[in-house]
Order: structure tokens, then sequence, then C-alpha cells
């Protein structure tokens, strides 16, 4: 089918909702003229597309609008004998339902994003049908990528604003809105936040991400191991782990599981549904998210999910160019941060820091490549050995290191060390090294 002959059904499109908004439009309704302004491209009548431009047109120029004056300017621009007769007749039949500007504004931009669809979906099979045959290796991921921009396209043209632009609130308005912190830890970590682990090797920044992530899905504080709440407030993990292979996470995430339910076991309180609370894939060979095939394999774990918080990384194993390259680091964090947007979950990731050190002798901690990850995240910490620690191959006590300033003041700890509890802890012998409990948050009450 030829989308120049393509007729939509009836139900994509609604003559009377258009009409009754030019109605209300003709009498001098500044809401109305407005929308005819925005809409007018978007309505399916031809002669309703001419007059909404044209009243939206004189609106703009502070003119009067009104039937006489519009049915003059008809006549002077020579569009009567194209608009004239029954058409016009409905139009100027009386004013209209001023309370419904909205709802007609509403049905006229839905209908137009349906036939928008439509289209997309239509010239899509189009274009793969005749491209089928040919050796292009890269196929499906461009028309993917295509696809996807021109289903955002359509997304954005069914907003309520039909992505015209931004509209700010008044200050005083948004002052009136919600303040409450919308934690997954209470003092640590909030919805939507993104936070970068670091180290050198063997310094343990996978146990760490382990247990974080393990200790939140079992509703446990990831470094006091106090219950949060009534024990009920786990939250959902996703893990995409791009590095170890299955056998290593295995073991490692069995070991880390098994701490929180003991704990929980020591509380009495019931052990964790895992299946519900955790899920882990396994993709050794990575992920390249400047590719759209891949960036649809992970918004399928996602919708598959839905996590509050997932684990993807380590960061150099999510894309595939060179980690100083600043485009491609600013594409990935375009990348990371829409998925976010969609759908809601904070972000861990894990990524090695640099080798050099400064003034001190001590190892920067922030990450390789990119100076974008100096910005980018809400908080940056790395696990450097300790000066106390004992020269074994695993260090056995870390200092946390903040190498990206906060946004706001949260309780992370700046010593960390092998424990019995925990695989990682605050010393029971540094009081001054642990999280504490951030001012005014009741864990016990938390929600």
């Amino acid at each position: 089918m030829d989308l120049k002959d393509y007729q939509p059904p009836q139900f994509v499109y609604d003559l009377l909702a258009e009409q009754a908004l030019l109605k209300i439009a003709l009498h001098g309704d500044a809401y109305a003229l407005q929308l005819c302004g925005e809409l007018a491209e978007q309505m399916w009548g031809q002669r309703h597309q001419q007059l909404a431009v044209l009243m939206a047109r004189m609106h703009a120029d502070n003119k009067l609008v009104d039937p006489v004056s519009v049915l003059a300017a008809l006549s002077a621009q020579g569009l009567i004998s194209k608009i004239d007769g029954p058409f016009l007749h409905g139009v100027y039949a009386g004013p209209g339902d001023h309370q419904g500007v909205r709802k007609y504004g509403d049905r006229i931009r839905t209908l137009a994003a349906r036939r928008r669809l439509r289209e997309v979906m239509v010239r899509g099979t189009q274009s793969l049908d005749y491209a089928w045959g040919t050796a292009d290796d890269d196929l499906e991921a461009d028309r993917i990528r295509a696809l996807r921009e021109e289903l955002d396209a359509v997304e954005s043209l069914a907003r309520p604003d039909g992505g015209a632009g931004l509209v700010p609130e008044p200050m005083s308005e948004f002052l009136l809105g919600p303040m409450d912190f919308d934690w997954i830890v209470p003092g640590l970590l909030e919805r939507r936040e993104r936070m970068i682990i670091t180290g050198s090797e063997g310094t343990g920044k996978s146990v760490l991400t382990s247990q974080l992530a393990a200790c939140m899905a079992g509703g446990i504080h990831p470094f006091t191991g106090r219950v949060l709440g009534n024990g009920d407030r786990g939250i959902r993990v996703t893990v995409i782990d791009c590095e170890n292979n299955p056998v290593q996470s295995r073991r490692r995430f069995r070991w880390v599981l098994g701490r929180v339910d003991k704990i929980r076991q020591g509380m009495g309180l019931p052990p964790v549904d895992w299946k519900a609370q955790m899920s882990i894939a396994i993709l050794t060979e990575g992920l390249d998210l400047l590719q759209a095939s891949d960036v649809a394999r992970l918004a399928g774990a996602l919708e598959a999910t839905h996590p509050d918080l997932l684990v993807l990384g380590p960061l150099y194993k999510i894309f595939d160019a060179d980690p100083k390259d600043e485009t491609c680091a600013r594409k990935l964090v375009g990348v990371l941060d829409r998925l976010r947007a969609r759908y809601g979950f904070a972000l861990l990731t894990e990524a090695h820091a640099g080798k050099s050190e400064d003034g001190a002798g001590q190892r920067h901690m922030a990450p390789i490549g990119s100076s974008l990850w100096l910005r980018w995240p809400e908080y940056g910490f790395g696990l450097r050995r300790s000066r106390q620690a004992r020269h074994t191959d695993r260090a056995e006590i870390v200092d946390v290191v903040a190498w990206r300033g906060t946004r706001e003041a949260r309780q992370w700890p700046v010593v960390l060390e092998h424990g019995e509890r925990l695989p990682w802890q605050t010393p029971v012998d540094r009081p001054d090294a642990g999280p504490g409990e951030q001012p005014g948050i009741d864990l016990d009450e938390w929600n």
C-alpha cells in the first residue's frame, strides 16, 4: 500500500471535535485560539485546518476574532469559495461549549497521534520489506534506531502539551508540591539517583556492589545491617552482570544473600523471597548501548522486571568505544538517562579508577575515561586500600573516598572493613567511620 493513497478508518479522526473547537475559537475564546494555532496541522479536515490557521494568526496579530471579522478575513483571502456552504454554517451555528475546550483539544491531539503511529508502523514495515534482500549487516539496528526516534516523536505528539514546548509553572505553585524524599534506603539513596563505585584492583568493589543490591532487596541497611521499617521494605533489584561468568556471580551472590537471610533470621523475620525481589542476567560478552539493538535488549529486561534499582556494568563493558571519547560518553549517558526517566530506577554501576596519584602518593579514585563521569552521577565513591591494611592480595580495610561532591547530604561511611554480619562493614572501634542516620529519618516508621 502506498501511503499517499492511505485513508485511515473513521475512528482515528473526529470532525465533530474539530468543529466544536473552531466554534469556541470563533467567538474569541483565548485558549481555544491558542489550541487552533497548536493543533491546526493535527486536524483531519482540510477546511478545519485553514480556518484554524486564519483565526490563530488573527489572534496573534491582536485582531478581533468574532464571526463577522473572521468572515471578512475569509472573503479578503479568497477562501469563502473553499470553506463556504454547510461546513461554514455548522461552525457559525452557536458559540459552542466553552467548558469543553481542553476536552476537544485532547481529542484532536490523541487521534492525530494515533494516525501518526499507524503511518509509522506501515512505513516501517514497507521499509523493512524493501531492504530485506540487501547485504546490510546493520539493517535491523538501523531500522530499530529509526523506528525508536519516530515512536518518540509520536509519544511527544500525544502528550498534553503536544511536545510543543516547555511551559514553566509559577514558583509559588511549584513550592506547593511535595518535598518528601523518595527513599530506596533512608539517608542513603533515592529513586532515580545514579551512583558509580570505583576502586583499584582487589579492593572488593564487586562485592560491595553485590552487598548494596542484596541488602536493598532484602530490606536491610547495606552498612549497618539494621532492618528497614518492619522488615518488609525490600525493593526490586535487577542485576545485569557484564563481566563475571555465571559460576563466579553465583558464588558471590549465594554468599552475600546468605548473609542477608541470616541477619533477618536472627531478628525473627521471614526469609526474603529472592524470586520476587531480585533477578539477574549474565552477559559476559557485554552490552553496547551505543547500538539500538542492545538498548532494546536492556529495555526488554526492564519491562520484564520493573526494578527499583538497576545494577549494571561495569561501565567499560556497556559500550564499545574509546572510554575517553566524550561524544560516545554523552550518547551513553543519554541512553541511560532516558531509560532511567522511563522506568524510574536508581542506577548503580562500577568502574575502574585511574592509575595516577595525588601529591600525598594516594591513588586518585575518579573513573578512567571521559571527564563526563565526574559530573554525571549523584554519588561517586572509590574504595582505596587503607594504609592500615595488611599487604595481602585482597584489601581487608578500605577508605571510602568521595571523588564526586554529593548534591545533598547523605550518610555514607568513610571506612569499611571485612565483617562477619556483612562482607563489608564499618569498623566497630571507629564510631566516626560509620554511616550514622540521616537527621529526621525514623527507619522504623519509613515506608
